[in-house]
């Protein structure tokens, strides 16, 4: 009777996952009858009409990808991490979820929701819009609204508090129970699924080669270990290093390439102009407002206001049509310091008054964290994490001179101008005779 039960429940478990999409990273994505009516929903499908990477398409032609093809990817990497670590961690993770009176087939459909949801509160342009919400408020914080909204879709699919324990791992700003711990790092942490599937997909679709890294090596050698305070923590065989190293790097060249480059910069300078405009008060006082557009609403706006009578408006929405730009006269290097951001304001405001006239525009916000354990140089230890061997374990620093001498983060501030070449060139040859000067009287 007990093995009858056995297949049966296999068999059942075996038949839910009949849907299936083709994925040009992934290969299929299979999901249940069940997440289905998740993905079918409407504020699942909106992500259809929201852009992985905004208007990186005007510098790199085949970013044209979304947030519902994202989302369905973290949730395909979110699987395989978890059902790796299952394969070597069964009885510890086990035991772990047993605490919270969840098994390891509510923990992995946690963690599949989870992911398939966690784009769900982005805005029109993703990223580049993020400003318009009110103050403190993130896409995250709309995601949790809209599962909130839909709390007895989630809880008659899946399990009664499933709303709760999604609203945990979806809130960065939250403490998660210890034995949530583990899967919040895999949705959110150095190595989370989430990183792992934009890099490998806007690498793709940029048709660049700058993200790409191992991680079936990656998930294959994720281990966990008893936690400090409790729980359950990420960790990594000595064989997976050389891939997180690869994941770190593929997000510096990101950054660097595409992420950051000089004239995608500049369009998400004149989009975040033009969408405090286009915005309003829309979301002031409802976050789930945000559910009501996407980029065809704001390209509609672009389309009407390149005729409107308000000069401004209407020559952030002509540069954005038409792809008329500033120019970069100067910028400084991928590692920039808080010396390098004073200075770049003064050489901004010198240029102003020297070439009284020209618009000089700064930007100081092209920067990112590439990662968050120690580095060397750094009066903080950073993030601990294990790496597993089977004489030793050892922090990751420790292990990895590439991790160890890696900087933490990524900054490269510029200035823009528009002009003729022979006007440009002026200003670039001024900008680099004081750049030295400035840098020298430090």
């Amino acid at each position: 009777m007990q093995r009858y039960l056995r297949l049966r429940s296999l068999y059942i478990r075996l038949t839910m996952d009949i849907q299936r999409v083709r994925d040009p990273i992934h290969g299929f994505i299979h999901f249940t009858d069940k997440e289905q009516k998740i993905v079918d929903s409407p504020f699942f499908q909106r992500l259809r009409c929201i852009k992985q990477l905004a208007l990186t398409c005007l510098v790199y032609p085949g970013a044209m990808h979304t947030r519902l093809e994202h989302s369905l990817g973290v949730m395909e990497m979110a699987t395989r991490a978890f059902d790796s670590l299952v394969k070597r961690n069964k009885e510890e993770l086990r035991k772990n979820f047993r605490r919270l009176g969840l098994g390891i087939d509510n923990a992995r459909q946690l963690l599949r929701v989870t992911a398939l949801v966690h784009d769900t509160g982005h805005l029109p342009f993703s990223h580049a819009a993020e400003g318009i919400l009110p103050k403190g408020k993130s896409h995250e914080d709309v995601s949790v609204e809209i599962v909130e909204r839909n709390h007895k879709l989630f809880a008659n699919l899946f399990y009664r508090d499933i709303v709760e324990h999604i609203k945990l791992l979806i809130n960065k700003n939250v403490v998660v129970p210890l034995e949530l711990q583990i899967l919040k790092k895999l949705v959110s942490s150095q190595l989370d699924v989430d990183r792992a599937d934009y890099l490998l997909r806007d690498s793709h679709h940029c048709g660049v080669e700058y993200g790409n890294f191992d991680y079936l090596r990656l998930f294959e050698t994720l281990r966990v270990v008893p936690g400090a305070q409790g729980g359950l923590e990420l960790a990594i065989d000595r064989g997976g290093v050389h891939s997180l190293e690869a994941l770190l790097l593929a997000r510096y060249y990101m950054y660097a390439q595409v992420y950051f480059h000089k004239v995608r910069r500049i369009y998400d300078i004149y989009l975040k102009k033009y969408m405090a405009y286009w915005a309003g008060s829309k979301f002031s006082k409802n976050l789930l407002n945000v559910t009501h557009y996407t980029d065809e609403d704001v390209h509609a706006s672009l389309s009407s206001n390149s005729r409107a009578r308000n000069g401004e408006i209407r020559e952030l929405a002509c540069r954005i049509l038409n792809r008329k730009h500033h120019r970069v006269i100067f910028e400084t290097g991928d590692f920039a310091e808080p010396p390098d951001k004073r200075d770049i304001g003064t050489l901004r405001d010198e240029l102003s008054v020297r070439f009284e006239g020209a618009e000089f525009i700064l930007d100081t916000e092209a920067k990112g964290t590439i990662h968050k354990f120690y580095a060397s140089g750094d009066e903080e230890l950073g993030e601990e994490f294990k790496v597993i061997s089977r004489y030793f374990q050892r922090s990751i620093s420790k292990e990895s001179s590439v991790i160890a001498r890696l900087p933490k983060t990524f900054a490269v501030y510029r200035i823009y101008c528009e002009g003729s070449d022979a006007k440009l060139k002026t200003y670039r040859n001024f900008a680099r005779t004081r750049w030295q000067e400035l840098s020298q009287g430090r």
